[in-house]
C-alpha cells in the first residue's frame, strides 16, 4: 500500500515508503539465545498484524535512530509502533540496510519486517 507518511516506532520517526500489513494466526514468540521463534497455538483465535515496512532516515538524528533501531533487533526488544492503523507493540524479526540504496551521505534507506505481540 502505498504510504508516503511517518509513524512512530519505538520513539523514533520513520519516513515511510511502504507498509505491507497482513492478518496472521497468532503466535508466542519466545527468544531463545539472541533469535526470535514464533510458536504456533492450535485453537487459537486470534490475529497478529505482520508488517513489513520500507522507508528513509532524513533528520539530523538519522545515524542515532538507525544504531536503536539495530540495538531493538539485536536485543529483541518489543516495542510500540503508532501509526494510526495498527498501534501496538512489535518485535522487528529482520532489518535491512541496503547500502546501494543510499545515494546520499543525508539518508539511511531500511526494510524492516515486525510482529505484533498480543
Amino acid at each position: 500500500m502505498p504510504y508516503n507518511s511517518s509513524i512512530t516506532f519505538a520513539g523514533s520517526t520513520l519516513e515511510v515508503e511502504s507498509l505491507n500489513a497482513e492478518r496472521v494466526p497468532s503466535t508466542i514468540k519466545q527468544i531463545v539465545g539472541g533469535d526470535i521463534f514464533l510458536k504456533n497455538i492450535p485453537g487459537r483465535n486470534q490475529q497478529d498484524w505482520k508488517i513489513t515496512i520500507n522507508g528513509t532516515f532524513f533528520s539530523s538524528t538519522r545515524d542515532a535512530d538507525r544504531d536503536s533501531l539495530q540495538t531493538l533487533r539485536n536485543n529483541n526488544t518489543k516495542s510500540d509502533l503508532t501509526d494510526g492503523l495498527h498501534n501496538g507493540s512489535y518485535y522487528i524479526l529482520s532489518l535491512r540496510w541496503p547500502s546501494d540504496q543510499n545515494p546520499t551521505g543525508a539518508e539511511h534507506r531500511f526494510t524492516m519486517e515486525i510482529i505484533q505481540d498480543t
